[in-house]
């Protein structure tokens, strides 16, 4: 994500507010806002004028250890959790350790018993973490932004201060946001081509 901001902050001159809003309309910050792209996650399920009930949150817990010894990724699925061992790369040494896969639970402590349970279940799967043992660096635990039914990527056309706007719902990927974000960008600006057309040619024009 650092990558991305600082790509679109420099090379792209993009400029990025931070800013609290009670309605997904306060998105919309002047007249010349013409599109938002809603990728609001879990505050999908509560956000006014998204409120969307097929929101919930699944909960996971990973540990972050040192395990240079450790090279290959292994997973396994099973019933509320999932095992896998991700080596990171350029990190020198560092392995991601999970897991955990709790649909509804919004909890984001960490616990002791589940850190026991991973590094059993990974020790279990990966012949190279139990070469030697890891040193853990961290418990971490998130909420993945899961939705029933799957992914929400969509235009509505909306009305704001007498104007008509598109706003585009991309939200729900769950703990698949790494491998299918891209694509769910791209169909997101498909979305409202249209728009972005009309913006890229009133630009070409000015500088004429």
């Amino acid at each position: 994500m650092q990558y991305l901001y600082r790509r679109l902050r420099d090379q792209y001159k993009v400029r990025f507010v931070r800013r609290n809003i009670e309605n997904i309309q306060m998105a919309f910050m002047s007249q010349d806002t013409k599109v938002v792209f809603n990728c609001t996650g879990n505050a999908a399920k509560t956000l006014a004028g998204v409120e969307d009930s097929n929101c919930y949150p699944t909960r996971g817990q990973v540990l972050l250890v040192r395990a240079p010894h450790v090279h290959s990724n292994v997973m396994r699925h099973g019933k509320d959790y999932e095992t896998y061992v991700i080596p990171r790369p350029g990190s020198n040494g560092n392995v991601i350790l999970g897991g955990y896969m709790q649909k509804g639970n919004g909890d984001t402590a960490t616990y002791p018993h589940e850190t026991e349970s991973i590094l059993e279940r990974t020790k279990g799967i990966s012949s190279e973490l139990r070469r030697a043992e890891p040193e853990i660096l961290g418990a971490v635990a998130g909420l993945r932004p899961s939705r029933q039914g799957g992914t929400r990527v969509e235009r509505e056309d909306v009305t704001v201060a007498g104007k008509k706007r598109a706003l585009v719902h991309n939200y729900g990927a769950g703990g698949t946001g790494f491998q299918a974000g891209y694509g769910m960008a791209l169909s997101a600006v498909e979305c409202v081509e249209d728009i972005l057309r009309t913006v890229r040619d009133d630009a070409v024009r000015a500088r004429l």
